[in-house]
Parts: structure tokens; sequence; C-alpha cells
């Protein structure tokens, strides 16, 4: 957390504030982001300035935390780009006390050196020093991970329930985590330890924030920032112009004509998708460069998954419900999300836990060479 404050710090010298700058940056959602947070801080929470259900930006609750930002620093963007410096130190933090007693004591200084790097090579250089809500939805779910294995793993029920306020601010920020928190439901009541109820009825209280504001606003019950997905369907998904797409299709229809209509352009463009959140940048976009570090952790999860299903070994609750979240979070991405806006901001929150499986599977191969070892003497 210290090394990541200090490194803002020189970075952001001579702290010069972008607000203004960013304000009339019309057209990118950091410059949403900022009009909006000034306007919960200056004329409430319910966000008068839009009028009607919330459409866009995705990261209703970071409008929330800039305009906390703007109320205790001023409008100065100085102070917020330190503060999104500091909260990926903090995530970091989160991330390493959760799982490090889950991965050999070996390797628990290179498990802490590659988040160190993931954060410093592409969350750092990209994403702190702009105002995005990948920010505030890296630092919530790593915050729920460390809460959530200690509410499961030692039965702390305060943990517990606080994970459950953790998760719907994520969930909020990045609303493709919506899917998680469905299975994550189902997981609970089937387990129902102490606190199950308690924890559901928190999470779905704070889930419904957005949908609470625009029923006071316009009547209406929106879970979701609605985004425009109809009209925005055939830049989602580059459908050609041959495929007509009306104003009377939904998102799920227009999706499926293009399916059937352009079945090899359909596959090729949501396989290119995948292999993008893999580390092969220039599938989608041609300027930027390759992440082998990408590839490696994403070689080396599904090495792991191989070793435990052929292994059939057991895992316990939480990294049951940590895949359940990797795939479901990239799941959704490839399926519904523009991947590519913005470079890679999207898949953030989620490449810090495949990480952290990594190492589960470098901890597998020292157990195994140790327990060989012991036979041959």
């Amino acid at each position: 957390m210290i090394f990541f404050t200090i490194f803002s710090l020189i970075k952001l010298y001579p702290y010069n504030n972008e607000f203004q700058t960013i304000l009339i940056d019309s057209g990118n959602d950091w410059s949403t982001y900022a009009k909006y947070g000034l306007d919960i801080k200056n004329n409430g929470l319910l966000l008068p300035v839009v009028d009607g259900p919330y459409e866009r930006p995705a990261s209703f609750m970071y409008n929330y935390f800039l305009a906390l930002c703007f109320k205790v620093f001023g409008e100065n963007t100085t102070y917020i780009y330190l503060l999104q410096s500091t909260m990926l130190g903090f995530s970091i933090s989160f991330i390493y006390l959760a799982f490090r007693e889950s991965i050999s004591i070996k390797l628990w200084g290179f498990f802490l050196f590659a988040l160190l790097f993931f954060g410093l090579k592409d969350v750092s250089e990209y994403c702190t020093q702009r105002l995005l809500g990948e920010n505030l939805a890296l630092f919530s779910m790593s915050l729920f991970s460390l809460l959530f294995s200690r509410g499961i793993l030692h039965h702390n029920h305060l943990s517990l329930l606080l994970s459950s306020v953790c998760l719907s601010i994520a969930a909020l920020t990045r609303p493709n985590i919506f899917p998680f928190i469905i299975f994550l439901v189902l997981f609970i009541m089937f387990k129902k330890p102490k606190n199950w109820v308690s924890f559901i009825l928190t999470l779905g209280l704070f889930c419904s924030l957005l949908a609470f504001r625009n029923y006071l606003c316009c009547g209406q019950t929106n879970f979701l920032p609605t985004h425009g997905a109809v009209e925005n369907t055939k830049i989602f998904f580059q459908i050609p112009e041959s495929i007509h797409i009306s104003k009377a299709d939904t998102f799920i229809s227009s999706y499926l004509k293009y399916m059937l209509y352009e079945p090899v352009s359909f596959f090729s463009h949501f396989f290119k998708k995948t292999l993008f959140c893999m580390g092969f940048l220039p599938m989608l976009d041609d300027t930027m460069p390759y992440k082998p570090h990408w590839m490696v952790i994403w070689f080396g999860y599904f090495i792991y998954l191989f070793k435990v299903a052929s292994n059939k070994l057991k895992i316990n609750d939480v990294e049951k419900m940590i895949h359940v979240f990797i795939f479901t979070y990239f799941g959704t991405l490839i399926l519904i999300a523009p991947v590519e806006n913005y470079g890679f901001r999207m898949l953030i929150p989620g490449l810090f836990f495949v990480i952290v499986f990594f190492f589960k599977g470098l901890s597998l191969l020292i157990s195994e060479r140790f327990n060989f070892s012991e036979i041959l003497k």
C-alpha cells in the first residue's frame, strides 16, 4: 500500500489538477463520471442530472465514489488519483492475505511480487490516473474475497456480512458481476452457514440501490444500467450492415440474428474476444501489445484445473466460488461487452484472481515433487 502511494506521489508530480479538462472531454466515460459525481455532490443522491432511469456509464456506484472524493478533497483529480493508487495497494494486500495460506510458503514472495508486477504494469499505468470504475471494482472485489474467506472458513459472522456489502458495491460498479451473485446466493442457501439469511438480505438490499434510485426518479425499477444495449449491439458485436437490427429487436433477438445469419463471423469474433482476455490484445486492437504475463497465468490456471480434475482433488468452498467468479466474470464480458473498450480496463478486476490459481498450481507441483522425493528416500 505504501509502495503504490509513494510511487503515485512521484508519478503525479507536478500535481496538475485535470478536473476542468476532464469535464469538457465529452464522449469519454471519465468526463461523464466527473459530471455525475459533481451533480451528486451539489444536487443530491438521486443524481437529478439524469432524467429517467440510469443508463451509462456502467459503473453506477463509481459516481458516488467520486462525489465523496469531491466532498472530502474538493474538485481536484490529484487527490483522487492518489487515493486510487493507495486503493490498488490495499487491493493487492487483501488478495495476498486472503489466499496466502493456500499457497506454498516457498512461493509467498513470488506471489506478492506477481501481484505487485500486475498492479504496476496493468493497473497503475492505465487505470489509477483515470476516472474509471475499475479502480473501485478491483478494491471492493478484493476486499470481498478477504472478508468472505474469513467468514466462511473461520466462521466469522461479521466478516461474512461485510463481504455482502463489498460484493454489492463491486456489482454496482461492474454489472457483469451480477451472474456470480446468483450462483453465490444459491451456494449460501445450500450451505446455510450461520448468518446466511442476513447475508442474503444485506446483499439484496445494497444490490437494489440503483433500482431504488430509478424508482424514486421515474417509477422504474431497473436493477442494472440499460447502457443502450439494443442500440449498441452493432458496435458490441461488430455486426455486419447486411444484418438489419430494428428498434423492435431486443438485445437477445439481435444477438441471435447475428449468430444465425453470420455464424462464421459470429464465432470468429467471440474466439478473438476470448484470446484478447488471455493477453492476445492485437486480436481486437492492433495498436496494443501482446501481454505474455497474462498468457502465462492463464496457461497455469488451466493446468491447475486439469490437475484438480484428473487427481480428483478436493477444494474448499471459497475456492469453488472464486472459480465461479472467474468463469462468470470473463464469460459475460466475452458474450456481452466490448472488452477492448479503453484498452483492457474491464478485465482488471478478474485477472488478479487468475494469478491466485496460477500459484496454487505451482504449489501443487512443489507438493508433488516433495512427495516423490520422499518416496525415493
